[in-house]
Protein backbone atom coordinates (compact mmCIF):
# COMPACT_ATOMS: atom_id res chain seq x y z
CA UNK A 1 0.00 0.00 0.00
CA UNK A 2 1.23 3.34 -0.75
CA UNK A 3 1.62 5.92 1.44
CA UNK A 4 -0.60 8.34 0.32
CA UNK A 5 -3.47 5.15 0.24
CA UNK A 6 -2.41 4.51 3.88
CA UNK A 7 -3.36 7.99 4.52
CA UNK A 8 -6.88 8.63 2.87
CA UNK A 9 -7.43 5.09 4.41
CA UNK A 10 -6.92 6.11 8.12
CA UNK A 11 -8.96 9.06 7.64
CA UNK A 12 -11.57 7.03 6.12
CA UNK A 13 -11.43 4.73 9.65
CA UNK A 14 -11.34 7.83 11.55
CA UNK A 15 -14.37 8.84 9.97
CA UNK A 16 -16.14 6.17 10.65
CA UNK A 17 -15.37 5.58 14.26
CA UNK A 18 -16.27 9.09 15.01
CA UNK A 19 -19.34 8.93 13.73
CA UNK A 20 -20.78 5.43 13.97
CA UNK A 21 -21.72 5.57 10.12
CA UNK A 22 -22.72 3.10 7.69
CA UNK A 23 -20.20 4.60 5.10
CA UNK A 24 -17.83 7.16 4.00
CA UNK A 25 -15.81 8.20 0.82
CA UNK A 26 -13.65 10.50 -0.07
CA UNK A 27 -13.77 11.97 -3.71
CA UNK A 28 -12.35 13.59 -6.55
CA UNK A 29 -12.89 15.15 -9.40
CA UNK A 30 -10.88 14.80 -12.27
CA UNK A 31 -11.98 18.09 -14.49
CA UNK A 32 -9.91 17.17 -17.72
CA UNK A 33 -11.48 13.76 -17.46
CA UNK A 34 -14.61 14.88 -16.11
CA UNK A 35 -14.88 11.76 -13.67
CA UNK A 36 -15.20 11.28 -10.63
CA UNK A 37 -12.67 9.19 -8.56
CA UNK A 38 -14.80 7.72 -5.54
CA UNK A 39 -12.69 5.62 -2.50
CA UNK A 40 -15.55 4.48 -0.08
CA UNK A 41 -15.17 2.42 3.72
CA UNK A 42 -18.38 0.93 4.81
CA UNK A 43 -19.02 -0.44 8.01
CA UNK A 44 -22.52 -1.74 6.98
CA UNK A 45 -22.24 -5.45 5.47
CA UNK A 46 -25.26 -4.72 2.97
CA UNK A 47 -24.06 -1.14 1.48
CA UNK A 48 -23.45 -1.80 -2.35
CA UNK A 49 -19.61 -0.57 -2.48
CA UNK A 50 -20.97 0.75 -6.22
CA UNK A 51 -22.29 4.11 -6.31
CA UNK A 52 -24.33 4.43 -8.63
CA UNK A 53 -23.78 6.74 -11.80
CA UNK A 54 -27.28 7.33 -11.60
CA UNK A 55 -27.39 9.13 -8.43
CA UNK A 56 -26.79 12.38 -7.09
CA UNK A 57 -25.13 11.69 -3.98
CA UNK A 58 -21.29 11.44 -3.65
CA UNK A 59 -21.16 14.35 -6.16
CA UNK A 60 -23.45 16.92 -5.13
CA UNK A 61 -20.56 19.89 -4.60
CA UNK A 62 -19.42 19.87 -8.05
CA UNK A 63 -21.47 22.76 -8.63
CA UNK A 64 -21.30 24.05 -4.89
CA UNK A 65 -18.08 24.06 -3.70
CA UNK A 66 -19.78 24.29 0.26
CA UNK A 67 -20.78 22.28 2.85
CA UNK A 68 -23.89 19.91 2.54
CA UNK A 69 -25.47 18.27 5.10
CA UNK A 70 -28.81 16.39 5.24
CA UNK A 71 -30.06 15.13 8.31
CA UNK A 72 -32.79 13.05 6.34
CA UNK A 73 -32.47 12.13 2.55
CA UNK A 74 -35.82 11.76 2.35
CA UNK A 75 -36.94 14.25 3.46
CA UNK A 76 -34.55 16.60 1.37
CA UNK A 77 -36.35 18.59 -1.94
CA UNK A 78 -32.56 18.13 -2.99
CA UNK A 79 -31.60 14.80 -2.81
CA UNK A 80 -35.33 12.90 -1.67
CA UNK A 81 -36.04 11.42 -4.88
CA UNK A 82 -32.29 10.14 -5.66
CA UNK A 83 -32.03 6.65 -6.35
CA UNK A 84 -29.50 5.44 -3.14
CA UNK A 85 -32.30 7.45 -0.75
CA UNK A 86 -35.72 6.02 -2.40
CA UNK A 87 -34.04 2.41 -2.92
CA UNK A 88 -31.28 0.41 -1.74
CA UNK A 89 -29.38 1.22 0.96
CA UNK A 90 -31.88 3.90 1.33
CA UNK A 91 -29.43 6.62 2.61
CA UNK A 92 -31.06 8.80 5.32
CA UNK A 93 -28.19 10.76 6.25
CA UNK A 94 -25.43 12.65 4.27
CA UNK A 95 -23.09 14.90 4.55
CA UNK A 96 -19.30 16.24 3.08
CA UNK A 97 -17.43 18.69 3.27
CA UNK A 98 -14.97 19.81 0.55
CA UNK A 99 -11.55 20.47 0.45
CA UNK A 100 -9.37 22.53 -2.47
CA UNK A 101 -5.86 22.53 -3.95
CA UNK A 102 -3.32 24.60 -4.41
CA UNK A 103 -4.94 26.77 -6.60
CA UNK A 104 -7.92 26.54 -4.74
CA UNK A 105 -10.26 25.23 -7.09
CA UNK A 106 -12.53 22.50 -5.23
CA UNK A 107 -10.86 18.95 -6.25
CA UNK A 108 -13.31 16.56 -3.83
CA UNK A 109 -15.13 15.96 -0.39
CA UNK A 110 -14.84 14.38 2.46
CA UNK A 111 -18.39 12.00 2.42
CA UNK A 112 -20.13 10.16 5.90
CA UNK A 113 -23.57 8.29 4.90
CA UNK A 114 -26.18 6.20 6.98
CA UNK A 115 -29.24 4.65 6.72
CA UNK A 116 -30.60 6.51 10.00
CA UNK A 117 -31.65 9.87 9.96
CA UNK A 118 -29.86 12.34 12.44
CA UNK A 119 -31.79 14.74 14.82
CA UNK A 120 -28.42 16.85 14.55
CA UNK A 121 -24.75 16.41 13.36
CA UNK A 122 -21.54 18.12 14.85
CA UNK A 123 -19.66 18.70 11.30
CA UNK A 124 -16.48 19.92 12.97
CA UNK A 125 -14.86 16.49 12.82
CA UNK A 126 -16.03 16.01 9.21
CA UNK A 127 -14.26 19.64 8.74
CA UNK A 128 -10.82 18.41 9.93
CA UNK A 129 -10.66 15.19 8.34
CA UNK A 130 -11.40 17.41 4.89
CA UNK A 131 -8.19 19.30 5.84
CA UNK A 132 -6.14 16.54 6.62
CA UNK A 133 -7.13 15.44 3.09
CA UNK A 134 -6.26 18.41 1.59
CA UNK A 135 -2.73 18.38 3.44
CA UNK A 136 -2.02 15.03 1.46
CA UNK A 137 -3.51 16.76 -1.91
CA UNK A 138 -0.89 19.77 -1.03
CA UNK A 139 2.27 16.76 -0.48
CA UNK A 140 1.38 16.00 -3.68
CA UNK A 141 2.76 19.26 -4.99
CA UNK A 142 0.40 19.76 -7.54
CA UNK A 143 -3.60 18.67 -8.40
CA UNK A 144 -2.47 16.93 -11.26
CA UNK A 145 -0.45 14.92 -9.06
CA UNK A 146 -2.65 14.30 -6.45
CA UNK A 147 -5.75 13.54 -8.82
CA UNK A 148 -3.20 11.28 -10.38
CA UNK A 149 -2.08 9.34 -7.04
CA UNK A 150 -5.86 9.19 -5.57
CA UNK A 151 -6.67 7.58 -9.05
CA UNK A 152 -3.53 5.00 -8.48
CA UNK A 153 -4.37 4.28 -4.75
CA UNK A 154 -8.19 3.60 -6.19
CA UNK A 155 -6.87 0.37 -8.30
CA UNK A 156 -5.13 -1.40 -6.03
CA UNK A 157 -7.17 -4.71 -5.90
CA UNK A 158 -8.16 -4.26 -1.64
CA UNK A 159 -9.40 -0.82 -2.29
CA UNK A 160 -13.23 -0.39 -2.74
CA UNK A 161 -13.34 2.13 -5.36
CA UNK A 162 -14.98 3.03 -8.65
CA UNK A 163 -14.75 5.96 -11.26
CA UNK A 164 -17.63 7.48 -12.80
CA UNK A 165 -18.67 10.05 -15.94
CA UNK A 166 -20.49 13.19 -13.72
CA UNK A 167 -22.85 13.26 -16.59
CA UNK A 168 -25.62 16.02 -16.50
CA UNK A 169 -27.80 14.86 -14.34
CA UNK A 170 -25.48 16.50 -10.88
CA UNK A 171 -27.92 19.06 -9.23
CA UNK A 172 -27.27 22.90 -8.52
CA UNK A 173 -28.21 23.29 -4.85
CA UNK A 174 -27.25 26.50 -4.89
Amino acid sequence: MAPSDDRYHSVLQLLLEHYAVDVCAVTFYNAVTERWHVRVCSAAQDFPMQVSSESRLFKVLLKRPSSTLILNALESKIVGDDILVRSSPHIRLYAEHPFVGPSGSCLGAVIIADMQPRASLDSAFLHEMATKIQEIVLQAGSEEAATQEFCESCSLPSVASQSFSCGGDVPDVA
